[in-house]
């Protein structure tokens, strides 16, 4: 593997006034990962200290008390070992935070370490599903785990667990009170004593039912705490006080059942959840001092939790979109604004002159309608942005859907979006024109007769954007740079979908109905009609392995890649697909000792080209990084070495100027910073060398950029003296501050030469940089 793939070790997160590693970084090194992931969603909430938590969709989110908008983002690239936290609940005796995730999987996050607890979520005791409902604390060094097959204890002095109850009913919450533990299942409130009593017996435990003066002994309670000395629990629509004496009904709210308590800072929330099944719950908060407050109606739909801080401010956590928070637990609540996407939606991706475009609609894997209408989401200057139907006056006809592919103009600066449901829209600048059958000569998928689905875009040599109009009469369309538009016919394949354009000006569009694998167009002379050519290839009459086509991609030599349900293919003869001498092949790569087909097994959902030539292609079990030929394995990340969010690859785009790889997966985007970037065919007018000076304390990569594609770099001393070669990927070479014996270098300053041929030294296309390395 070569050296700018770091493996991914869990970086230890520092919670507590620590430098904390964020994603805020704007700069990532090589080799070094970056999520871009939403943010816009708090599911849960916890206060250390003066700082605030929130549990988002894929990650948590700081709220520093210094300042509240400088938000910082914890995800797996920080250390967490999972995704999707929804729950958070911190000791202070302990300094932990427990991390609770969808999956069942645990992250204790201590000052200067992460644990990790994995049992519940792989324990081969524990038949069928098992999710954590709720975590509470003991009144010792326990943590508790209700969930839906019982409850889970585990000890924080030994960090080892204890016992754990199989009930016949799912558990919510427990509580510890008066020498008892309290649990809330779905049978209702069940207790024991601490100590001297087998817990693991269920059976033993005691029902509070109509014996205690409940009016029933068949109820649901779904959560309870203790507060003031009483314990109060849910059961059905009604709240209860228990003083250890008696019970009482002490709150009901007609069409409404609890969801939750939370004692936070000497106040005590009740949160509700509305029967009917409308999104608006409701949340109330007694003081101290036994006065009611109901939370404004603008802070919940589905409320979850309500922490409240030693100021008086209140945050809440929501199921809905938007982070909240109020500055009083009496006060309207405002909204936080993070700088994240707008969700985790994405399906395809495109970058020009630094800026990333993010289609968010698409399509099933069946190619049935999404129904999405997040927009398109732009990432510049590192910062988010989203247009949708909420900013954007054009986007919000009803019929506006599944913003599926994305192009930018090569030279021009427009953008163009391909809708599966509504034509295809150009954004230049702030004017916004929708093409459809109306106005172009795209046209409706014919078994409908309603709908311009574009499947697939690409720009040619000329500049000329080519569309898939999927299922429509004549499913390749052509728009020009004077604003004309073409439609070709494909004799027998109307179900058209991705696209690329190869060296030749030939069109390569992978066919959906099972009858073609590809099809590949010339529309020869505009002006002459009839004299376009089309190739078909099958697995019948080429070296595909099935006619199941998902991806397309033309590399830097003009060999055309095709990625299946099987493997890849590559065609490297594309000059003579038309005359029937282009097969295609099938790379042999070795594979834990035995050659194998490339990536055979495997569903290659897109492929992207880095500087280098390199074929990044992504699966749905991770992305594989393979040479410029393809025979030789580079890389492989996936959620167990790296710090992907999720092993289903939807898209892949490459900066070519900075090296950084967008990873677009089925639960956001990810991207890692690459030792390839782009070069032309000369050097730039200046070398670009980071970091320098080369700093005592750094250990890094040294990039050299502004390269001419696979330059070969020397690195002498100031006497002349080699210390070291290598050959650019692609634009940009890589030294590591040491000679070639594998020594670091002394201080000193360095000399840079570069030449796309003959010899460095002599070469007038040699390029001269300095390196002064401190020690």
């Amino acid at each position: 593997m070569h050296a700018f793939f770091i493996n991914f070790i869990a970086l230890i997160v520092f919670l507590f006034g620590i430098q904390l590693q964020i994603t805020a970084q704007q700069e990532i090194p090589i080799g070094g990962w970056k999520s871009h992931l939403p943010f816009n969603v708090g599911k849960d909430v916890a206060i250390i200290g003066d700082d605030v938590y929130y549990a988002a969709r894929y990650g948590l989110m700081k709220v520093p008390a210094e300042n509240i908008w400088e938000f910082e983002f914890i995800t797996r690239v920080e250390g967490l070992s999972d995704a999707e936290p929804f729950i958070l609940r911190y000791n202070e005796k302990w300094e932990v935070l427990v991390v609770v995730y969808r999956n069942a999987n645990v992250d204790l996050i201590f000052k200067d370490r992460i644990i990790n607890l994995s049992d519940i979520k792989t324990s081969n005791i524990i038949a069928g599903e098992r999710n954590i409902n709720q975590v509470s604390f003991g009144e010792g060094n326990s943590i508790y785990f209700s969930c839906n097959f019982g409850l889970v204890q585990f000890d924080l002095e030994s960090m080892s667990f204890g016992f754990t109850i199989i009930t016949n009913a799912e558990v919510f919450q427990l509580s510890q009170w008066k020498d008892n533990y309290y649990m809330s299942t779905s049978n209702g409130l069940y207790r024991a004593p601490v100590n001297n009593f087998n817990h693991q017996n269920f059976t033993a435990w005691e029902k509070i039912g109509s014996q205690f003066g409940l009016p029933t002994n068949n109820y649901l309670s779904i959560s309870n705490t203790v507060y003031q000395n009483a314990l109060y629990f849910g059961a059905d629509e009604d709240v209860y006080q228990y003083d250890g004496e008696e019970i009482v009904l002490y709150l009901t709210e007609p069409g409404f059942s609890p969801r939750f308590f939370n004692v936070t800072h000497n106040h005590l929330v009740v949160g509700w959840n509305c029967l009917e099944g409308c999104s608006k719950g409701r949340a109330m908060i007694f003081t101290p001092d036994g006065n009611l407050t109901e939370v404004s109606s603008g802070c919940i739909n589905v409320i979850n939790n309500i922490e409240i801080k030693s100021d008086g401010w209140m945050f809440v956590a929501d199921e809905f979109n938007d982070v909240r928070y109020a500055r009083g637990i009496d006060r309207d609540c405002s909204k936080f604004y993070p700088n994240s996407p707008y969700s985790a939606n994405v399906t395809d991706m495109d970058v020009f002159e630094d800026v990333l475009y993010v289609a968010s609609g698409g399509v099933r894997n069946n190619y049935l309608y999404q129904f999405r209408r997040d927009g398109y989401f732009t990432y510049k200057d590192g910062r988010w942005s989203a247009s949708n139907l909420f900013n954007t006056p054009e986007f919000r006809n009803p019929d506006m859907f599944d913003f599926f592919q994305i192009k930018a103009h090569p030279t021009n600066g427009k953008l163009y979006i391909g809708t599966f449901w509504r034509g295809l829209i150009e954004v230049d600048g702030d004017k916004i024109t929708i093409y459809d059958r109306e106005n172009s000569c795209l046209d409706y998928f014919v078994p409908e007769n309603l709908r311009e689905r574009i499947s697939g875009m690409a720009f040619d040599q000329l500049n000329r954007l080519w569309v898939t109009n999927d299922g429509a009469l004549t499913p390749l369309v052509m728009f020009d740079n004077e604003g004309n538009c073409y439609n070709f016919d494909i004799p027998n394949f109307k179900l058209l979908t991705q696209l690329d354009v190869d060296f030749n000006g030939y069109k390569w569009a992978a066919v959906r109905d099972g009858g073609a694998g590809l099809v590949v167009f010339d529309e020869g002379d505009l002006d002459n009609p009839g004299d376009e050519r089309i190739a078909v290839l099958t697995s019948g009459n080429s070296n595909l392995p099935n006619n199941q086509v998902l991806s397309v991609k033309t590399d830097l030599n003009g060999s055309v890649w095709v990625g299946t349900t099987d493997g890849v293919v590559v065609f490297d003869c594309t000059s003579q697909v038309f005359d029937g001498n282009c097969p295609g092949s099938r790379r042999r790569v070795e594979v834990e000792g035995f050659l194998a087909e490339l990536l055979e097994g495997e569903r290659v959902q897109t492929i992207a080209v880095d500087g280098a030539n390199r074929k990044w292609f992504g699966t749905t079990n991770g992305v594989f990084v393979q040479s410029a030929s393809g025979d030789e394995q580079v890389a492989f990340f996936d959620m167990s070495n790296s710090p992907l969010i999720d092993n289903n690859i939807i898209s892949i785009a490459i900066n070519d100027r900075t090296g950084e790889v967008f990873i677009g997966t089925a639960r956001g985007i990810m991207s890692v910073r690459t030792d390839a970037v782009k070069g032309g065919t000369t050097h730039e007018s200046e070398a670009h060398i980071f970091p320098n000076p080369v700093r005592p304390d750094y250990d890094g990569p040294i990039a050299i950029k502004g390269l001419a594609r696979d330059a070969r770099v020397k690195i002498t001393d100031i006497k002349g003296n080699l210390v070291f070669e290598t050959i650019a990927n692609g634009g940009q070479a890589i030294w590591h501050g040491r000679d070639l014996e594998g020594r670091n270098v002394v201080s000193g300053v360095y000399m840079v030469y570069a030449t796309t041929s003959g010899t460095a030294f002599s070469s007038p296309e040699g390029l001269v940089g300095r390196i002064m390395v401190v020690k």
